[in-house]
């Protein structure tokens, strides 16, 4: 269970880098993408 909580840490620490760089547009496609395996 650690290990795939550490897997889904790094996945949202680096879709949070690339809502950063690509803006409000990718920040609501990543959202509809990770909140369905929430």
């Amino acid at each position: 269970l650690n290990k795939i909580d550490a897997r889904i840490m790094r996945n949202v620490y680096s879709m949070q880098q690339l809502e950063i760089k690509m803006g409000p547009i990718c920040a609501l496609d990543y959202r509809a993408v990770i909140l369905p395996l929430t």
